[in-house]
């Protein structure tokens, strides 16, 4: 199948766990021809997902980056479709102005892939446009890939079609996610950092009040009192506002043995510091947005055979149908989640059990090989 991916990334920056870029690989892996139109860049010898890629010249300034990029895919659809004849188009829906062209062209199936649900986006410009991209789609006789069950059903709710919505989930590699590999840093950062003997609870990712920290940091204050030797190891970074209300609630209720913050590190040095930990948790809060995601950190906990608490959101429930790999809450109160964590802390003798049902879960459903493939029958049921 030839297929042409366009998506408004910067491959000179760290986005390698992007969705686009790891199932653009997974699909070549599979034998399919794909080629990515993305803007220009800087420095271009970073990947090997470089190769049958298109730098488009844009404006490297913020909005206009965008608008020069959508401007010129005007001109470059066509000469690439003429070309190439591709079976497939697929963009991102905020790519929509520049890929409406491609409808002229009857033999190339044109795809949406909406990552967001439409509650993602509380400013009024975003809103408006978002929704103005749902509506245009709607009328396309192609497709939508969306990343959960969930979200499909928000967007049938707007009157698509499901038979047109393909549910894409994200996904990972089990190569770079091994947990057989990482035994020696863990062991390490431990001894480096005090941890040996501690009981390590993990959250890592962008910091935000919906990702349910605010919760986690009062569930600790209520563990801590009865189990001094339970750490919050929180790996990421957000708003430096954000992060300093992290370190003041750390410092006005004396838990600095009990949270540890991180910086970020690059993609691939993530299963190095997943290793290091006992529990993963998403605690994400089980109304607006968070509802249909598709949160990429469980699966990675899981990837690394590690058990995970989670609340019960959409995506996080069907998982778990599949076996059990951790704990779900049926919210992020503070409460709630002090009292999974206290039963994880109570059942040491379990973990193991349940991190190997979880790896085995992502073996056979949630790497980016499955979602090639899922992405191939939705292809195919298109142009049934």
């Amino acid at each position: 199948m030839k297929i042409l991916w366009v998506n408004h990334i910067s491959l000179d920056s760290d986005v390698y766990s992007t969705f686009p870029l790891q199932i653009v690989y997974a699909l070549r892996k599979r034998g399919h021809h794909v080629q990515l139109i993305v803007p220009s860049v800087n420095n271009k010898n970073r990947s090997s997902l470089f190769t049958d890629v298109t730098f488009v010249p844009v404006i490297r300034l913020p909005i206009l980056s965008i608008l020069s990029f959508f401007f010129l895919l005007l001109f470059y659809i066509p000469k690439f479709i003429k070309k190439e004849r591709p079976d497939v188009i697929i963009g991102n829906l905020w790519e929509y102005p520049g890929l409406i062209i491609a409808t002229l062209f009857r033999r190339t199936k044109l795809v949406f892939d909406a990552r967001a649900s439409i509650g993602n986006y509380s400013f009024s410009r975003e809103l408006i446009v978002y929704s103005t991209a749902i509506k245009i789609a709607m009328h396309l006789k192609n497709g939508i890939t969306v990343t959960s069950k969930a979200l499909k059903e928000e967007l049938c709710a707007y009157g698509i079609n499901k038979k047109r919505i393909g549910v894409i989930t994200n996904g990972v590699s089990m190569e770079l996610f091994d947990n057989q590999d990482q035994g020696s840093f863990a062991e390490r950062f431990r001894e480096e950092h005090n941890l040996k003997g501690k009981f390590i609870i993990m959250y890592h990712g962008s910091l935000g009040p919906l990702r349910g920290l605010p919760q986690t940091l009062k569930a600790i204050k209520i563990c801590s009192s009865k189990h001094p030797d339970i750490i919050f190891f929180i790996l990421g970074s957000g708003n430096k506002n954000y992060e300093s209300k992290i370190k003041n609630f750390t410092a006005q209720n004396s838990l600095e043995n009990n949270i540890l913050l991180h910086p970020p590190v690059v993609h691939d040095q993530v299963p190095k510091f997943l290793s290091i930990c006992n529990v993963g948790i998403v605690a994400l809060a089980t109304y607006s947005y968070p509802a249909t995601s598709c949160p990429l950190k469980l699966l990675e906990y899981m990837a690394m055979g590690k058990p995970v608490i989670s609340t019960t959101i959409h995506f996080s429930k069907e998982v778990f149908a599949q076996g059990k790999c951790g704990e779900l809450i049926s919210s992020n109160k503070p409460q709630h989640i002090a009292a999974a964590i206290e039963h994880m802390y109570n059942h040491k003798d379990m973990l193991l059990q349940m991190g190997a049902v979880g790896r085995t879960i992502v073996e056979q459903h949630y790497t980016w090989l499955e979602k090639a493939k899922d992405f191939e029958n939705f292809i195919g049921e298109l142009s049934q």
